[in-house]
């Protein structure tokens, strides 16, 4: 009885508790990862029922312009985990080869091929072929939601994509490459943005130290200030904008990243997974862009570079080298508005110059 009176109290004891194993912090961007997702594809799911039920034009461009600021929330986690997905749903409105099929052409789809049935003025001349893009847009952000609810997150990874997020917008969103029809680049640079704010903030119990978590948050709320209260596209100060918040935004958050312990990746990339800022001296990795490992360069090699580039023996004169007019100091251009031929006796038609 004795025993029987001790298991009892196990077990009620086991009954009162409560689970307090704490959620990773992985798992919590996963979740907000596909909140993201979901609420993208509503709107886009909303975009639809406006041009089928002949909505008015503005409707269907703020419609269309919401969903895509939604969408900016996911990219940084879509492009990273799954970049063909993220081509289909907002990739160039350009026709490119299969990656499986050489042979075979793939049509662009997503909001850039959308963009021009909208922009600049909305008619229902091609509702129909409207239509079909918007469903085939439909699919796809099923198709990412999918992906991410079986897709496992690790914090080095995360912090690798937010960074590389930060990239994108000067690239791509600022530039006005995801926009450049409605032109609404500043404002999604700025929802893409939030979204890096929203992440860190998940990973706010994880530093012992938060000055720099801080700091970073707080310039994270400038730069989207910056952004959000920008609404001429052509008189935005780019310049301003890269040099105030998105380098230092970039080389906080790969800061970060190491306090946390995150492992270091090692992988060849044409953007070095280490480079703090797009304008690193070192930030490109030459080597991704070589057709092997045999290729890639070494200091013996750059050595052999540097003396064939100065070697005046491989001219048909034996007196002038690469060298002679792409000069290092003159960011290898030669100086002058038109050089002399290699005989001297004329003008070469074309001649590097340093504008």
């Amino acid at each position: 009885m004795k025993k029987i009176a001790i298991v009892v109290i196990m077990v009620m004891a086991c009954l009162g508790c409560t689970n307090t194993q704490k959620t990773l912090p992985a798992d919590l961007v996963k979740q907000y990862y596909i909140l993201q997702i979901t609420k993208a594809d509503t709107l886009v799911k909303q975009l639809y029922s406006k041009v089928q039920n002949n909505a008015p034009a503005d409707s269907i461009k703020q419609a269309f312009k919401v969903a895509r600021l939604a969408y900016k929330k996911t990219e940084f986690l879509a492009e990273y985990y799954n970049p063909l997905t993220a081509k289909s749903i907002n990739g160039a409105p350009i026709s490119s080869m299969d990656d499986n099929d050489q042979h075979k052409i793939d049509a662009p789809e997503g909001f850039q091929v959308i963009e021009p049935f909208i922009f600049p003025q909305y008619t229902n001349n091609q509702k129909k072929e409207l239509l079909q893009e918007i469903g085939i847009l439909k699919s796809n952000f099923v198709r990412l939601k999918s992906v991410a609810e079986h897709q496992e997150l690790a914090n080095a990874q995360v912090f690798d994509a937010l960074r590389t997020e930060v990239f994108r917008i000067i690239t791509l969103g600022i530039s006005g490459f995801d926009a450049p029809i409605a032109q609404n680049s500043m404002a999604e640079g700025a929802a893409a943005l939030t979204s890096v704010k929203e992440v860190l903030n998940i990973y706010k119990s994880e530093f012992k130290n938060q000055t720099e978590l801080n700091n970073t948050v707080q310039l994270l709320d400038k730069g989207i200030k910056n952004l959000a209260t920008s609404n001429n596209f052509n008189a935005f100060d780019r310049m301003q904008f890269i040099t105030s918040y998105a380098n230092p935004l970039s080389a906080s958050i790969l800061n970060l990243s190491q306090q946390l312990g995150n492992p270091e990746f090692k992988d060849l990339r044409a953007l070095k997974a280490n480079a703090a800022t797009l304008f690193d001296e070192n930030a490109f990795d030459a080597n991704y862009y070589t057709a092997s490992y045999d290729a890639h360069m070494s200091k013996e090699k750059a050595e052999l570079g540097k003396l064939l580039f100065y070697d005046v023996i491989l001219s048909g004169s034996k007196n002038r080298s690469c060298g002679s007019c792409h000069k290092p100091e003159l960011a290898f251009t030669d100086g002058v508005a038109k050089n002399a031929t290699i005989n001297g006796k004329s003008l070469v038609k074309e001649t590097p110059q340093l504008f």
